[in-house]
C-alpha cells in the first residue's frame, strides 16, 4: 500500500499542477487531463497544446532542462542537413519546447526544491491513448521507432556533452559488478513494487533466487549487447511519451530527464512491450514488429552517418532512398526478399557482417523485452495503487481533472496481464534450450515456474477490480 506521505506528496502536486495550467491560461475551470503517475507527475490541457510536469528534486528538473536545450541546438544542426538529404523541410527529431510563461531558471532553487516545467506546444493524441482507442497505425509505431533511434544514437554521439554515465563502464569502474544496474532495477522496480504497492506474496528468499537467476539469464545478455555496441542515450520510448499530430503525422517526444547510456534495445523494447494490445491479442503483428527492428536498426546507421563529421556524405542519401524504395515496393520491408543492400549498410558494405551484427541485436532482444516487461509490471502496480486511492477520495472529481483512462484500475491490471504473459511465453521458449549451456535454461525454468506463481495470485483477476474502479 502507498505510505500517507507518499499520498499527500502525489495529491499536493496533482492539485500545484492544475492551479499553475488554470493560472497560466487565465480559465480557472480549464478542462484538464491527468496522464497516469510515473516518476513524476503529468497533467494536460484537453487539447494537448499545455503540457505541465512536476519533478521531486529541482536536480531532475534542471538535467531535463539542460538535455532539452543541447538536443535543441543538436536538431537544428541536423535539421539543415536532413532538408539537403530528403528535400524537405521537417525537424529531425520532434522536440518540445519550455513555455516561456514559466521560467523557473529565475528562481533561485534548494536541491529539495520541487519545480514545475511547462511544456508547449504539444498537439495531437498521444500514441498511448491512440493505441488504446484502436486508432494507432503501424506508421505511429515507426515514426516513433525512428524518433527513439535517433534520440539515442545522437545523445551517444554527444555523449560528453551530455554529461551521461555508463551504466554498465560505471559500475566497473566503482568495483561493482557490470550487471549491477539491470540487477537493481529488477530488484527495486519489479519484486519491490509488486510486493509494496499490489498484494503479491513473494517471499524474500524467493525474491533472493529470482534475482541470483535474471542476472544469469537477463542482466548478463544485457551487459553483453551493450558492450557490443549495441548502447546509447537513455530514453524511455513507451507510448505515453510520443504525440502524434492526427493531420500531419508529426510526432513530438516527451521525457528527456536522464542522463545515462544504457543498452539501445530498452527505448524500443519500452515502445513495443508495453502491455498494450487490440482484442486480446498483440497490437502489432510479429513481421510489423520485425519491419520495426529493422529500421531502428538502419536508423542509427543513418543517424551516424549525419553526425560522423562529414554530415552530407553519400550514405545517408542512400539509406534515405533505400527506405523510401522499399516502402513503395515492399510496404516497409527492409530485409526480406532484394534485401541485401540493408546488410551491407549495417556492416560498413560488409554483407557478412551486417547479418552477424541484425543477428546480434535479435540475439538480445528478448532480454531486453523481459527486462522492460518485467519492469512495467512493478510499476504498474504502483499505477494501480495510486489510481485506487484518487478514485476513493474522489481526488480528481474534485480538482475537475479527468483520467486519461476511464477504469485506471482495471486498466493498468488487464496491461499487467500482458507483461505476465509476454514474461513467461519468452521464459517458456527459453527453456527448450539455448547457446550459453545448461545453467541458463535452468535459470529460465525457475524464473518460469515463479512468475506461473505470481500470474496465478488473486491480485491478478480483472473482476475482482472492476467493481473497485467504478466507485
Amino acid at each position: 500500500m502507498i505510505a500517507q506521505n507518499e499520498i499527500q506528496y502525489f495529491v499536493n502536486q496533482l492539485v500545484r499542477l492544475a492551479k499553475t495550467i488554470r493560472a497560466l491560461e487565465g480559465n480557472p475551470t480549464l478542462p484538464l487531463i491527468f496522464y497516469g503517475p510515473s516518476r513524476h507527475l503529468v497533467v494536460a490541457s484537453e487539447d494537448g497544446i499545455t503540457v505541465a510536469k512536476a519533478y521531486k528534486t529541482s536536480r531532475q528538473w534542471l538535467d531535463e532542462v539542460a538535455n532539452l536545450q543541447i538536443f535543441a541546438e543538436i536538431n537544428r544542426d541536423r535539421s539543415k542537413v536532413l532538408e539537403d538529404i530528403i528535400a524537405q523541410e521537417l525537424p529531425y527529431i520532434g522536440l518540445p519546447t519550455i513555455d516561456p510563461r514559466l521560467d523557473m531558471s529565475r528562481i533561485g532553487v534548494r536541491e529539495e526544491f520541487s519545480p514545475i516545467a511547462i511544456f508547449s506546444p504539444v498537439q495531437g493524441k498521444i500514441l498511448y491513448t491512440r493505441t488504446r482507442d484502436g486508432i494507432a497505425t503501424f506508421g505511429d509505431y515507426l515514426s516513433a521507432a525512428v524518433q527513439i533511434a535517433r534520440i539515442q544514437e545522437e545523445g551517444k554521439i554527444h555523449k560528453d556533452r551530455l554529461g551521461s554515465k555508463d551504466v554498465v563502464r560505471n559500475a566497473k569502474d566503482e568495483g561493482q559488478p557490470e550487471t549491477s544496474y539491470f540487477l537493481e532495477r529488477f530488484r527495486d522496480i519489479c519484486l519491490g513494487q509488486l510486493t509494496k504497492y499490489g498484494e503479491v506474496q513473494i517471499t524474500p528468499a524467493q525474491q533472493q533466487l529470482m534475482i541470483v537467476d535474471w542476472e544469469t539469464l537477463v542482466a548478463e545478455q544485457l551487459v553483453r549487447a551493450h558492450n557490443k555496441g549495441f548502447n546509447g542515450y537513455y530514453f524511455d520510448g513507451q507510448p505515453r511519451h510520443h504525440f502524434i499530430d492526427p493531420s500531419t503525422k508529426r510526432i513530438v517526444s516527451i521525457d528527456f530527464e536522464y542522463r545515462i547510456q544504457t543498452p539501445a534495445l530498452f527505448g524500443l523494447a519500452s515502445l513495443l512491450s508495453f502491455g498494450l494490445s487490440r482484442d486480446g491479442e498483440t497490437y502489432l503483428s510479429e513481421d510489423e514488429q520485425l519491419n520495426i527492428l529493422d529500421r531502428f536498426l538502419l536508423e542509427i546507421e543513418f543517424a551516424r552517418a549525419m553526425g560522423d563529421g562529414r554530415p552530407l556524405k553519400d550514405k545517408a542519401r542512400r539509406i534515405h532512398e533505400y527506405v523510401q524504395t522499399r516502402n513503395a515496393q515492399y510496404n516497409g520491408n527492409l530485409s526480406g526478399k532484394d534485401g541485401d543492400q540493408f546488410f551491407r549498410f549495417l556492416g560498413e558494405d560488409d554483407l557478412d557482417r551486417g547479418k552477424r551484427r541484425r543477428e546480434d541485436f535479435s540475439a538480445h532482444w528478448l532480454y531486453a523485452l523481459l527486462d522492460r516487461s518485467a519492469a512495467w509490471l512493478g510499476h504498474k502496480a504502483r499505477y494501480r495503487a495510486i489510481a485506487q486511492h484518487l478514485i476513493q477520495q474522489k481526488i480528481l472529481e474534485n480538482e475537475g481533472i479527468q483520467s486519461e483512462i476511464s477504469l485506471p484500475v482495471k486498466q493498468n491490471t488487464i496491461e499487467q496481464i500482458t507483461h505476465l504473459t509476454q514474461i513467461l511465453l519468452i521464459l517458456e521458449g527459453l527453456q527448450k534450450g539455448t547457446k550459453n549451456g545448461r545453467y541458463v535454461t535452468d535459470a529460465a525454468k525457475r524464473l518460469y515456474d515463479n512468475f506461473r506463481m505470481i500470474a496465478g495470485q488473486p491480485y491478478f483477476s480483472t473482476d475482482g477490480y472492476r467493481a473497485l474502479a467504478v466507485k
